[in-house]
């Protein structure tokens, strides 16, 4: 049974572009990428407050702090999200491109199949569709975001049973720490340097086998504040940000975000760093 308060809970279940030529530089730079659905409008599941006011602050400040090019797609059907996945996984990307992948809306969890969905804009209430052919499930999702061409892709989900990506997680609901690994000794080159030819697939999730909250009207998700706030922090104070960042920084959400690799697909060591454009301009000057 869902807990009870005040604020609206996002999900239900039956249990619990050509780039132009950049100058010599140290290091190779990523060309930055977002792809961001959000759903608050549903055509028969109650609608939610924050999705895609959320969605658009992520937007603006990935572009603003971080140089990204980022396509939303608010309300989507199934339909759209799979065809938007289908032309990335048709795009061309440089190897040392990165892209981010944001899905945020209603969540569903079949605790008879195991099985994690996200719930598209159009879908049926689970009831009048047994079969859940309109629920994109997370199985399904992962192997789209795994054929994408891109060396480094990050998946991100804010919805009621996210951490359910994990199987472990879906079998068995078990909660664990975060295994971080803070560069505090590397310089920023160097790090790009020893990250970018690691291929990179990893998931975060709002939470585990969770229903989340959407957040108050007029105010952000919990997941989505502390994501925004370490991201302004980070750029603030270093110039760039990394998964571990991301992880610590949402370590004081609850429900507990967690983290895994897209079906085994991440290197050991791999990751995904953002860049601001003074970090990047001071990494593009040429060798001497």
């Amino acid at each position: 049974t869902p807990p009870s308060n005040s604020e609206p809970e996002r999900g239900f279940g039956k249990s619990a572009t050509s780039q132009g030529t950049a100058p010599a530089s140290a290091v190779p730079l990523p060309h930055n990428y977002a792809l961001i659905f959000a759903t608050d409008d549903y055509a028969h599941w109650p609608h939610l407050t924050n999705p895609v006011p959320d969605a658009d602050s992520l937007s603006q400040t990935l572009e603003s702090l971080y140089s990204f090019q980022v396509e939303e797609l608010r309300n989507p059907t199934n339909e759209q999200i799979l065809g938007k996945l289908t032309e990335y996984l048709h795009r061309t990307f440089q190897p040392q491109d990165q892209l981010m992948i944001f899905i945020s809306g209603h969540g569903y969890f079949d605790n008879d199949l195991g099985q994690g969905f996200i719930v598209p804009s159009n879908a049926p209430l689970v009831q009048d569709d047994p079969g859940h052919t309109r629920l994109l499930a997370h199985d399904t999702i992962m192997r789209y975001v795994n054929r994408i061409p891109s060396k480094h892709v990050v998946l991100i989900i804010d919805a009621c049973f996210a951490g359910t990506l994990d199987r472990k997680i879906a079998d068995s609901g078990l909660r664990g720490d975060p295994s971080l690994d803070i560069y505090t000794h590397v310089s920023l080159p160097e790090l790009i340097q020893r990250k970018e030819p690691k291929r990179t697939r990893r998931w975060i999730a709002s939470g585990g086998k969770d229903f989340v909250p959407d957040g108050k009207p007029g105010h952000h998700s919990p997941f989505m504040a502390a994501l925004l706030v370490t991201l302004n922090q980070a750029a603030d104070r270093k110039g760039y940000a990394t998964l571990d960042d991301i992880q610590l920084g949402l370590n004081t959400v609850s429900p507990e975000p967690r983290w895994g690799d897209i079906q085994d697909e991440n290197d050991a060591g791999a990751d995904f760093i953002l860049l601001t454009p003074t970090a990047a301009a001071q990494l593009s000057k040429p060798n001497r």
